[in-house]
């Protein structure tokens, strides 16, 4: 450790300092640093600092986060991280990332790439983060009784900065679940334990990819019960007694691309779209979820490429193609299931599909802010 010190006595100051730390360990807590080798320059009584790790072991909110490496710098209130590198079991993480106005933040910015998601991993994970910022204890008797969007609210801190965010994934496995080139995008403002001032927008694609059992992957979490919101519809038709002959929807389902895209608005989330494209089955749906008032109105188009039963006229698309409209409206959690009993044009989803793309942003603000990490 070197420095200067300034100013009179009983008012010094430290003007500059460098800090150089070999097999560095520190606790605090449940979390630990172990062997890390970090070096430090502070100037202009720490108005300035620049930092980097050039190895180490984390171990926080039940993980081991190894090989880490990290490079970072404060500057005007200004967190800028230049890398950030890890290992977390057996994926690989970098991140790049800014915080505005570091003492309270306003905004965080994030980019960054994962080569393998491993669901349950991540799963535990969140759990972990949420349980340690939530805003209150939430019992198990508690948290079963209540519909998702209300246990949610209870895990988001009162002060809660906007984000920007690009995430990659190569590859995410779940039980039930797999796809490859997940990319994520997004950017989010008003976040409050309330979610009724929440805006932003969000996109969100992956594929190719298969879900091996669309109920039990639906069942298995709830951000995974929302990604595949419009297949839940979907089975609900087969309730039907016009459906008794056959399932007319697969519970498994292989897909070449799944891409969605979100406006947010005062806590309403408004589809712009949700499209499928697989050799089973095309699929649109749009609409609107209201979660702070936990309600639903979306309209699901689905077009089979087969069907063993017999369907009525207006079930059957102008090229002879089993296709099927129905729109959900109501509780978010049990909403209403009205069929659309019109027959459906030919192309309607893709026609559908370039409406929604277009009335979407063409470049989002979010990939316009990362540019300048």
């Amino acid at each position: 450790l070197n420095g200067t010190i300034q100013g009179k006595l009983g008012a010094l100051q430290i003007k500059d300092a460098v800090l150089s730390l070999r097999g560095f360990g520190a606790d605090w807590g449940d979390r630990r640093v172990e062997m890390a080798d970090l070096d430090a320059f502070v100037t202009d009584e720490f108005a300035s600092v620049k930092a980097s790790v050039t190895k180490g072991r984390v171990i926080a909110y039940g993980n081991a986060f190894d090989d880490v490496l990290l490079s970072l710098s404060v500057a005007n209130q200004t967190l800028t991280v230049e890398n950030l590198a890890l290992r977390w079991g057996e994926s690989h993480l970098r991140l790049r990332g800014r915080v505005d106005r570091l003492s309270a933040p306003k905004e965080v910015l994030i980019s960054g790439n994962l080569d393998k998601l491993i669901w349950e991993n991540g799963h535990r994970l969140v759990t972990s983060i949420a349980a340690a910022v939530s805003t209150r204890t939430v019992s198990a008797e508690e948290r079963a009784s209540r519909p998702w969007v209300s246990t949610f609210k209870y895990v988001i801190p009162r002060r809660f900065p906007d984000t920007v965010g690009h995430l990659r994934v190569g590859e995410v496995r779940q039980e039930n679940f797999w796809c490859k080139d997940l990319d994520l995008l997004w950017s989010i403002r008003g976040v409050t334990p309330a979610l009724d001032k929440v805006g932003g927008e969000a996109r969100v694609r992956f594929g190719p990819g298969r879900v091996a059992d669309i109920p039990a992957v639906q069942d298995s979490n709830k951000l995974l019960h929302v990604i595949f919101l419009p297949f839940i519809y979907m089975h609900k038709m087969n309730k039907f007694s016009i459906f008794s002959t056959a399932t007319a929807y697969p519970k498994t389902l292989d897909f070449v691309r799944i891409e969605s895209e979100y406006a947010l608005s005062k806590g309403v989330a408004a589809t712009r779209y949700f499209h499928v494209n697989s050799g089973q089955l095309a699929a649109f749906a749009e609409g609107t979820a209201d979660f702070g008032h936990e309600q639903v109105d979306m309209n699901v188009l689905t077009r089979l490429s087969k069907y063993d039963g017999v369907l009525p006229e207006w079930w059957v698309d102008e090229a002879g193609r089993p296709s099927i409209g129905f729109r959900v409206k109501g509780d978010l959690n049990k909403p209403e299931l009205e069929p659309r009993f019109k027959k459906i044009p030919v192309n309607e989803i893709e026609r559908k599909l370039e409406e929604g793309r277009a009335s979407g942003k063409k470049r989002f603000e979010a990939i316009e802010k990362l540019q300048t990490l």
